[in-house]
């Protein structure tokens, strides 16, 4: 899907809202600070905006197959992560609904 043209994915996405919503209460149960966090599939952004609401982030890098407007702003990496190179470095890989996908 190409999120551009999703104009109201967010509003109608509610497992997806769950799931970013229990994957990062999950991970505060271990840890709250994140120097360098790298996002794979971020989408149109339910999980990126989880991540940022909940969690002290110093670097946050997004990935996904297109460019999505959450994208601006962050150290950003188009493709398919099977075949680029991720950060080095990063104290927190993380991803969501794109296992879905």
């Amino acid at each position: 899907m190409r999120f551009k043209n999703a104009r109201n994915y967010d509003e109608f996405a509610q497992a997806q809202n769950w799931a970013a919503k229990s994957l990062v209460s999950l991970i505060e149960t271990f840890r709250g600070e994140f120097g360098s966090v790298y996002e794979i599939g971020c989408g149109s952004g339910l999980l990126t905006k989880v991540l940022l609401e909940r969690l002290e982030i110093k670097h946050l890098s997004l990935n996904d197959l297109y460019e999505s407007q959450i994208m601006n702003g962050f150290h950003s990496q188009i493709g398919d992560i099977c075949q680029i190179e991720m950060p080095k470095g990063l104290d927190l890989v993380v991803s969501s609904s794109v296992f879905q996908w």
